[in-house]
């Protein structure tokens, strides 16, 4: 009815995950509750299946499309057909739909998660997934772990042992039996079998012909005169603030009992270091705090009598966060925030960012939260982009009536950024968090003569002119410009600051060099100057000197309907374009143009008029061309003038 409130609802818990080892009892997903609200007349929902076309979940007895009494007695079973679905990871999307009498649908999504791993406990197996074992060439012997024991064959069935290739017997057992070489191939002239080193084999069971359970087994080949150390490489992964330290195993495989002993870097730690006979070696690393964050790498050496093994190891520290800040960042120079993933339930990072903006009209705050998936336990993200779209605009002229004395403006101070990192997982609760210090930002890219935010170091002046520099005040001071006293502004540090200068009228015999790397070259004076203002890629003021023509030309927009055959014209507008010329420019400047093109905010002074206008990049004529000098015409719309 008109005025009745929105009607809602709402389900839970609707994400869910279970982890179920078949060896265990199955845990189950949790009773949903429905909650209505007055209103509604039906509830529907649907279930989308990811992995499998399996309808392995059900709600209140529906598996694919349900419908629900949005009264019925709570709650509703979540269960589960796990008969078709072997181990694996399976995810199922479940939209709720309230529909009301009148108005729209109320919309929940809801995810579920299921990740089956394990044996079952009455399922036909081998005592050891994988078996190793050795092969001496020198003695044409096979030790090790070459007995296999059958488990849960409680009926005695008859199993056929096969192997892919033709390294092992294939025989008939029903409760055990030994891996030997088969006669028809011996292991000594064995093409599968290397000269040394390891080859693992893939074995199965089957019965009546049907398979029923896959092992392995890793086959070693070694020589009376050698030592023989596996794995050939460790590599371990710290994470920086978890006080932790993760270990491995170094197997020496030593036939001959010889003598060894084992040199390590100082950040590992070895449970032997010499020996003289085979070895299982514990190799654990320092503490992940006394690291710092980063990969660095070593070798663990054995040596016997004249020879050396060589075990490279790799480390890698990694920390929650990662981000390329410095004291002056600028947006768009990548400042990347990197994630890593800390915690094994872990799924998402929310990321917020607490912005302070301070222009010369005061300070803004704003906050903005972004959520970001894991992808291969990391993510990252450009901040800098993100911070440069909330960065206020400077939308003022800097031409004012009394231009005998102007003192330095300010536009903007650095952005004081403060984020804070929050480990997510898969139902958004919080299982980590982190916040850095706060951080200044600018906007744009870091410009070629900062602290002056340019990127042009030769201009042109004329007598009289007017320019504009706009600089960072924490670096530069007004002493920096001109012999011309402009005010300093002390208050505040990481300020950008615009600094408008008028010239004495005297044209100097030489240019003027500013200290922080400018050249203002002299150019004859020209009967008619346009100084013109606009925002450059750091969002603070530039200027050019336009001393060609000019015309102001009158332009209509009109509005028509265009869906009908004969459309009807709505409205008409008046616009005026103003089309200008450089004048003679220097060729360093013509990069210039481009700036003003994408500038979206210009201001021209011209015989005593001030033009608010838009750079318009559908004419942009290059005139003409003598050496170093180009002549380009360009055209604004005209949208303010006084």
């Amino acid at each position: 009815m008109p005025g009745e409130a929105v009607v809602l609802g709402d389900a839970f818990p609707i994400f869910q995950t279970v982890n179920w080892n078949r060896a265990e009892p199955f845990p189950g997903f949790q009773d949903i509750n429905i909650v209505s609200y007055e209103g509604a007349d039906s509830l529907r929902f649907d279930i989308s299946y990811f992995a499998t076309a399996v309808n392995w979940l059900s709600i209140g007895g529906q598996s694919s499309i349900g419908y629900l009494d949005p009264w019925d007695t709570n709650p509703i079973p979540a269960t589960i057909n796990i008969a078709g679905l072997p181990n694996g990871s399976y995810k199922a999307i479940v939209q709720f739909n309230w529909t009301p009498v009148e108005g729209n649908d109320f919309v929940l999504r809801g995810e579920f998660y299921l990740n089956i791993t394990g044996t079952p406990p009455n399922q036909i197996t081998t005592d050891k997934t994988n078996y190793n074992v050795l092969y001496n060439r020198e003695t044409n012997t096979l030790s090790g772990e070459t007995h296999v024991s059958i488990v849960n064959n409680t009926a005695l069935d008859p199993l056929a042992f096969e192997t892919i290739g033709t390294l092992f017997n294939e025989l008939t057992a029903t409760e055990e039996f030994d891996l030997e070489e088969d006669p028809a191939f011996p292991l000594l002239t064995n093409s599968e079998l290397p000269v040394s080193g390891t080859v693992t084999v893939s074995c199965k069971l089957r019965k009546s012909g049907v398979f029923i359970y896959g092992f392995t087994v890793t086959i070693t080949v070694i020589n009376d005169e050698d030592i023989l150390v596996a794995p050939e490489s460790l590599s371990f992964l710290l994470r920086k603030g978890f006080n932790e330290t993760k270990s491995a195993t170094l197997s020496l495989t030593n036939p001959l009992n010889k003598a060894f002993t084992i040199t390590a870097p100082d950040w590992l730690n070895l449970s032997a270091t010499s020996g003289s006979a085979s070895a299982e070696i514990t190799v654990t690393t320092d503490n992940s705090d006394t690291f710092a964050v980063g990969d660095i790498s070593g070798n663990i050496v054995i040596s016997y009598d004249a020879k050396t093994t060589t075990v490279p190891v790799f480390l890698s520290v990694i920390a929650f966060i990662d981000i390329n800040v410095s004291e002056h960042n600028f947006c768009l120079d990548d400042v990347i925030l990197k994630a890593y993933k800390m915690t094994e339930t872990a799924r998402f990072v929310r990321i917020t960012m607490q912005m302070k903006f301070t222009t010369a009209e005061g300070e803004t705050n704003v906050e903005s939260v972004y959520l970001v998936p894991y992808f291969e336990n990391k993510i990252s993200t450009n901040i800098g982009e993100k911070i440069q779209n909330y960065f206020p605009v400077f939308q003022n002229h800097l031409f004012e009536a009394d231009e005998t004395n102007f003192d330095n403006r300010l536009i903007y101070k650095a952005a004081s950024v403060v984020l804070k990192v929050e480990e997510l997982d898969i139902n958004y609760n919080v299982l980590l968090s982190n916040s850095l210090p706060a951080a200044d930002f600018y906007a744009g890219n870091k410009p070629k003569l900062f602290p002056l935010f340019t990127n042009f170091d030769v201009r042109r002046k004329y007598a009289g002119s007017t320019f504009f520099f706009s600089y960072l005040a924490e670096l530069a001071v007004p002493a920096d410009f001109t012999t011309q006293a402009v005010s300093p502004n002390a208050a505040g540090a990481k300020e950008v600051h615009a600094v408008m200068l008028q010239e004495d009228g005297v044209l100097e015999e030489a240019p003027l060099k500013l200290n922080l790397g400018v050249d203002l070259l002299p150019f004859p004076t020209e009967e008619s100057q346009a100084v013109l203002q606009w925002l450059n890629n750091n969002l603070v003021p530039e200027w050019m000197i336009l001393s060609g023509t000019y015309k102001v030309d009158d332009a209509f927009d009109q509005l028509n309907d265009s869906f009908q055959l004969n459309g009807q014209k709505y409205e008409t507008t008046e616009t005026q374009k103003l089309t200008i010329s450089t004048g003679f420019i220097l060729k360093e400047e013509t990069d210039l143009i481009k700036e003003i093109i994408k500038s979206k905010l210009a201001f021209i002074r011209l015989e005593g008029k001030i033009y608010r206008v838009l750079p318009s990049s559908q004419k942009l004529t290059e005139l003409e061309r003598q050496k170093n000098l180009i002549n380009y015409e360009l055209e604004f719309i005209i949208v303010l003038w006084k």
